[in-house]
């Protein structure tokens, strides 16, 4: 079965608030690899996520597995032996189910020691669960924290660490500036371009921590919003998104419109990310699972700065123009050597287009379509080629 791009949520609702069938809500918008409800060490006994693995499996899904006690600040807090004990105590009781993705290690965390136990976290997670998969989501100016912090290593030293001595291998962070306002979409973009550049090298695989919830001076997301989220973190290389969070609670008036309301109720950002998944998964879902980034490039005025412009013979074959604002280009390689590229809207608020030309004697360039079922030829022309905001087109290179 083809790997696909995979999407996750935030639950902080106690597990007692619902029963396993509460998945199938989740599988309906899309969901493949969501965060359990909360659990707490000590009080609520592992086997009441047994029922929830079973209904998981049966709906195509894999759980993470949110259970506190297990995480960095626990590492912190109590020991290193401490929380290898208690893991192994839970791990005992779910180990070798097939829908069990891996246990919730830790949110945000910041400063030198939290971070030293983050380290610690994921190595105690392997150790015990080497098949499991700890997930920690990193704080949004995660690339900015100084190698101070970081124990005297750079980010991409820091993470190459991770990964060779833990053997962790995926990891988020936030991204929720492109629901402040436009300005703010440079910001996510140069976040994206600087962990996802650390974590590349690093052998270690980004997702995506987007955001649904509105709180603060976060907006809620429309249907664009919704799928920018998706598609420009995808053509930076993320492979795999979480969404902050899933239900609205009486508790924290602050926050709303996330994709389930206080009163049970699914909003309007429900059906958008409904659609903006089923729409992603259905066009390139799979395909960009097998893809990996070589270079990316912006084009327009609006976001400067953070991947270079694209010039003729940047690629020694294809030609990519903006004719209407900022277009995000990245060029992908599969493990055969197929060349790939995807065009993005990288705008939220404004309709964008793009001139596609190439050497016809030398190439062929087909637009991509269901996971590459369906090819078309694009011949090359002066012709706009329409994007709305967030939407995504990819393209394959034939060369001759």
């Amino acid at each position: 079965m083809a790997q696909k791009y995979p999407f996750s949520i935030w639950v902080y609702n106690p597990i007692t608030d619902f029963t396993p069938d509460e998945l199938e809500l989740w599988a309906e918008c899309g969901m493949t690899t969501p965060l359990s409800p909360q659990m707490v060490y000590g009080k609520d006994d592992p086997s009441l996520l047994l029922p929830w693995l079973d209904k998981a499996e049966s709906l195509g899904m894999k759980l993470i597995v949110n259970y506190s006690g297990l995480s960095y600040g626990d590492v912190a807090r109590y020991g290193a032996e401490e929380v290898e004990r208690r893991l192994r105590e839970v791990y005992e009781v779910l180990k070798g189910h097939p829908a069990l993705y891996g246990f919730f290690a830790g949110d945000e965390p910041s400063g030198k020691e939290n971070l030293a136990a983050t380290l610690e976290v994921f190595r105690i997670h392997k150790k015990v669960a080497p098949e499991l998969n700890p997930y920690v989501n990193f704080i949004g100016y995660m690339p900015e924290i100084s190698d101070e912090e970081l124990g005297g290593k750079t980010l991409e030293e820091w993470l190459k660490y991770a990964v060779d001595e833990t053997g962790v291998s995926f990891a988020s962070q936030d991204l929720y500036g492109s629901t402040i306002n436009q300005v703010c979409l440079r910001g996510d973009i140069l976040s994206l371009r600087n962990i996802v550049g650390a974590a590349d090298k690093a052998g270690l695989n980004i997702w995506a921590n987007t955001l649904c919830s509105a709180h603060y001076a976060y907006r809620a997301p429309n249907y664009h919003g919704i799928l920018w989220q998706i598609t420009v973190p995808a053509a930076c290389g993320c492979k795999g998104n979480i969404w902050f969070r899933f239900y609205d609670r009486s508790l924290g008036h602050e926050y709303h419109s996330s994709p389930v309301d206080e009163y049970g109720y699914k909003t309007e950002t429900f059906y958008s990310i409904l659609r903006a998944q089923k729409r992603f998964s259905d066009q390139y879902g799979e395909l960009i699972m097998t893809l990996k980034r070589k270079s990316s490039y912006l084009l327009g005025d609006n976001i400067k700065d953070v991947f270079p412009e694209f010039h003729e013979g940047d690629h020694e074959l294809v030609t990519v123009a903006a004719t209407w604002d900022d277009i995000l280009v990245s060029f992908f390689e599969d493990k055969d050597g197929n060349e790939y590229f995807c065009a993005v809207n990288a705008m939220i608020d404004i309709h964008g287009s793009f001139r596609l030309n190439y050497d016809k004697e030398k190439c062929s360039v087909y637009e991509v379509l269901f996971n590459g079922k369906t090819e078309n030829y694009m011949p090359p022309s002066n012709d706009s080629i329409p994007l709305y905001q967030g939407q995504m087109r990819m393209f394959r290179i034939e060369r001759k």
